[in-house]
């Protein structure tokens, strides 16, 4: 036995049954097997050998997947409460022909079309939300898309301290802990000459030597992230 492809022997295929496993889009193409009988003779023809072709099977191999095709980074997205989310979506290919979704957040919808899977809305809540498309027809095999939505919370929380002290004296720095994304400062209005404001990794500092006496309530706009503004 010797089987062949597109017209052309397969190396080791010279069992009378060939066998493909996991097949890619590499395997599509027409296959067929030629039978050599050394015992077997044509009664007609002195010494011919009985040779036996078997019809030629094609075989297609559909490819049946799902690949990112919005914008990179768009199915692992961080947003602002009340800001729609940056439309993620997947192009399928082979028998795909639908799709299901879990774990998007409340606002968030996800629809199949013509080849297409778009997730898009406006989250209602906060909080980090996994989600899974699970595609349905194609190749029997389950095919799967998963990402994080997250919903940035808004909060800058209360100041360390409220100081009272004497002019010319540095105060021990105030803290305010903030969440919300990455945030650089306005200008801050209310602080004494002598002090000033600082965020990193979260945390806002105010710090410095008052240079002049009285009350001093401040306020300190947050940018970028999710924004805010401290008052105290």
């Amino acid at each position: 036995y010797q089987w062949y492809k597109n017209g052309v022997a397969i190396s080791g295929a010279t069992s009378r049954q060939y066998t493909l496993s996991n097949l890619t889009l590499a395997n599509a193409g027409d296959y067929h097997c030629v039978s050599t009988n050394p015992q077997m003779t044509i009664t007609t023809v002195t010494n011919q050998n009985l040779v036996l072709t078997r019809n030629t099977i094609h075989l297609n191999v559909n490819n049946c997947n799902a690949f990112l095709s919005s914008a990179v980074g768009t199915n692992a997205q961080a947003i602002c409460p009340s800001t729609a989310i940056i439309p993620i979506t997947y192009t399928t290919a082979g028998l795909i022909t639908g799709a299901t979704f879990s774990g998007l957040p409340a606002g968030v919808t996800g629809n199949f079309t013509s080849n297409t899977v778009t997730i898009s809305g406006t989250p209602a809540s906060t909080g980090t939300f996994p989600y899974t498309v699970t595609y349905t027809g194609g190749c029997g095999a389950v095919v799967t898309s998963t990402g994080t939505i997250t919903v940035q919370t808004k909060t800058v929380n209360a100041a360390s301290a409220a100081p009272v002290l004497c002019i010319n004296t540095a105060i021990i720095p105030i803290t305010h802990a903030t969440q919300g994304g990455t945030l650089t400062l306005g200008i801050p209005t209310g602080l004494p000459s002598g002090v000033t404001a600082a965020w990193a990794t979260n945390i806002l500092t105010i710090s410095g030597t008052p240079t002049a006496s009285g009350v001093f309530n401040y306020s300190i706009p947050l940018l970028g992230g999710c924004g805010n503004t401290i008052n105290a």
